[in-house]
């Protein structure tokens, strides 16, 4: 699980989608200050595989208004579990996520 941080006045989040990999609904949750919870998981219990892909899409808006600009989206409150549910050390770093074992 993750959440997605961004400047609710220049982008909106319109939907979120993971075939097979996410909890019945909702899984996510948005808030009006700009930050999204997302919580992942496989369905059938099993770990989510190494190189599996993309496992999570966001699908955004931004917004017709906003001034050209740069605008940082950042991860914030990652944890990782193992197939018994304990935690895993991950890192954030440049934009990458990498899991410790």
């Amino acid at each position: 699980q993750f959440s997605l941080n961004f400047d609710p006045s220049v982008m909106s989040v319109d939907s979120i989608s993971s075939e097979g990999r996410a909890p019945a609904s909702p899984f996510y949750e948005i808030s009006e200050a700009g930050k999204l919870d997302i919580v992942v998981v496989d369905l059938t219990g099993d770990p989510i595989p190494s190189g599996s892909g993309v496992v999570l899409n966001v699908y955004a808006s931004i917004s017709a208004a906003a001034a050209a600009q740069s605008m940082t989206l950042t991860l914030s409150s990652v944890q990782v579990a193992n197939e018994a549910g304990n935690p895993i050390n991950v890192v954030a770093r440049d934009g990458v996520l990498e899991v410790q074992r």
